[in-house]
């Protein structure tokens, strides 16, 4: 998309056509206007409108190009981890998500734990979202969704003390039906369903 031959409201229709996301397609804007479409930043931008888009392979081929560039990047190798488990490819993207969780990154644990649930390994999947909750920054929603994750992995290995232990730590942060909808989302987690979290 050259935005030099383009008026903005043609630009900024484009981009709605892209994703529906406002946060994301802001983000891109702003990209757009203080970089040129080569710049990282404006690559990485446009590789999740693609994965929100639903447009997953070319969204790998832009990640995997970054990748190349910059091996290193935890926020790079943590949309490369999602998007190589939504085309089912488990073993790449637990590589993915493990180096992008070395350098520190939350988001990559969550993805790496999903992973191991779809796969079936419990005890890998129990202790990182043990680990997820009790990280001192995690948010209160990522917390709610690690509690609720690590009791139906208990639940699962039919450990009952750990089941209670994460339930009363679900039930001190989760207000109205945030726990029930995070236990649901957690048992499709663990039945292997496919969910998307945004």
């Amino acid at each position: 998309m050259n935005l030099d031959h383009r008026t903005q409201s043609q630009a900024d229709n484009d981009w709605a056509q892209i994703v529906p996301d406002a946060e994301l397609v802001s983000q891109a804007f702003e990209a757009a206007r203080v970089s040129d479409h080569t710049d990282p930043a404006v690559q990485l931008t446009l590789a999740k409108l693609f994965h929100a888009k639903g447009r997953y392979r070319e969204a790998m081929d832009m990640l995997e190009s970054l990748m190349q560039r910059y091996p290193d990047a935890p926020d790079l190798l943590e949309e490369a981890g999602q998007l190589a488990e939504q085309f089912g490819e488990d073993e790449q993207a637990d590589r993915y998500l493990r180096c992008a969780a070395s350098r520190g990154g939350t988001l990559a644990l969550v993805g790496l734990a999903t992973v191991q649930m779809h796969a079936g390994r419990v005890a890998p999947a129990a202790w990182l979202w043990w680990r997820i909750a009790r990280l001192a920054d995690v948010e209160r929603a990522a917390a709610i969704e690690a509690w609720a994750a690590l009791a139906v992995c208990a639940n699962e290995a039919n450990r009952l003390r750990v089941i209670k232990y994460a339930q009363r730590q679900l039930s001190d942060l989760a207000v109205g039906d945030d726990a029930r909808q995070a236990m649901a989302r957690a048992e499709q987690h663990m039945s292997s369903g496919r969910v998307i979290s945004a």
